[in-house]
């Protein structure tokens, strides 16, 4: 390139073991004499490296590990590169691993999330029929009314001709819960189009605000009384609608049995593992793990986190951003906290608030509209969700 060379080296398939690190000593060298400069395609960061002459050739020795790659820029030198950095690594041995407990305190970003997805439904004010899935609810509907089926190969709603729909579609949501909980919010689409009760009160339908999605907007339901709770919404139903699956919002808990779902008590601290299990099953959102660390005067500090289902780990103290976590060898190494606390937050992603939750085909990397309207062994009544959370406690070091 003009007067440099570059030399980019990837690995050319997807590691095998996300969680564990495979850790390469790699010599890098070109004939001829050359200053050696790293571009990190990451941070942007562009730096000298040490390198030596051996035998005629400019050399380079790199660490690589599972997930990196390196892209170097090679410029012509008429004298050996006299300086330049060294790769740094952590090298635990010089660290005083502090153990971490099995359950901390935890800040969820989020309000907790209980999907909606099965109802009762009824059209135009008619018997409520029993209780289905709504997607399966609106197959049914839609075949009565002579209405296209929405799938992979549906016609966008905007290539059909505005129309007023000429009907309504009823759903009646029940749920139980262990405990009251106020302050309750509604997510759904169109609400501001629904007319809606809640456990025989009329709820206003005044738009709050959204949740994730704009179009998914928030409304205040009021409260969850302890026992049986049943939500009721009335929306327009015509070729251009859309029933949806609905949320409610809130500090709680959530237990799964099977496709039974039951509102527990707040999640105030989590296990590290799945948090599908703890009363997170459906949350999305990203989570704070507060981790006691004494530092005793030391100075530096490692952070290793290997075993995590999530976008990405963030290390920070009090308003301190450390730095983050995403590949191998899933390590850190920053200031040592002055505070005691060190905070590690698990970056969610939506695949359990929006994913095909009843999608049974393990195995297959695509996920498209039909996902979402499996049949037959390809379905399951329940939940297939995505395992999620920090899976095992971070290894905190100190020196």
């Amino acid at each position: 390139d003009n007067d440099c060379r570059w030399l980019f080296i990837a690995h050319g398939k997807i590691p095998p073991k996300v969680d564990n690190t495979i850790r390469q000593t790699v010599k890098i060298s070109i004939n001829g004499m050359w200053d050696i400069e790293l571009y990190d395609t990451f941070s942007g960061d562009v730096k000298k490296l040490h390198s030596y002459v051996c035998g005629g050739k400019t050399e380079i020795i790199r660490v690589i590990h599972n997930h990196d790659s390196v892209l170097l820029r090679w410029t012509p030198a008429s004298e050996e590169c006299s300086g330049g950095d060294w790769q740094e690594e952590i090298v635990l041995s010089d660290y005083e691993i502090q153990k971490t407990a099995s359950v901390v305190p935890i800040t969820l970003e989020e309000p907790n999330v209980l999907l909606l997805d099965y109802a009762e439904f009824a059209l135009d004010g008619g018997e409520y029929e029993p209780s289905e899935e709504i997607l399966r609810a609106d197959n049914i509907l839609r075949s009565r009314l002579g209405y296209a089926q929405r799938r992979g190969a549906v016609v966008q709603p905007w290539t059909i001709n505005e129309e007023k729909p000429e009907h309504t579609i009823s759903l009646r949501f029940r749920f139980n819960s262990e405990r009251k909980i106020d302050n309750i919010m509604l997510a759904a689409e169109d609400a501001e189009k629904m007319t809606i009760t809640f456990n025989g009160k009329t709820v206003r339908n005044d738009i709050q605000g959204y949740y994730v999605d704009k179009s998914i907007k928030t409304v205040v339901l009021g409260s969850i009384v302890r026992g049986e709770n049943v939500l009721e919404l009335t929306a327009p139903f015509g070729r251009r609608t859309n029933p949806e699956w609905c949320y409610i919002l809130g500090d709680f808990g959530v237990k799964l049995k099977g496709a039974e779902k039951i509102v527990t008590e707040p999640v105030r601290e989590l296990g590290f593992g799945d948090i599908t299990s703890q009363g997170l099953p459906f949350y999305g959102g990203n989570i704070i793990y507060h981790l006691p660390v004494n530092s005793k005067g030391k100075e530096r500090m490692s952070v290793e986190a290997s075993h995590y289902r999530g976008a990405l780990i963030g290390v920070y103290e009090n308003e301190r951003d450390c730095g983050k976590i995403v590949f191998a060898p899933y390590r850190l190494l920053t200031d040592a906290p002055e505070s005691g606390i060190v905070d590690i937050k698990l970056f969610g992603n939506r695949a359990n608030t929006f994913g095909p939750l009843h999608w049974c085909v393990n195995g297959d990397p695509w996920v498209g509209p039909n996902c979402w309207r499996t049949t037959g062994d390809g379905w399951t009544e329940s939940y297939n969700l995505y395992t999620t959370g920090i899976l095992s406690a971070p290894i905190i070091g100190l020196a």
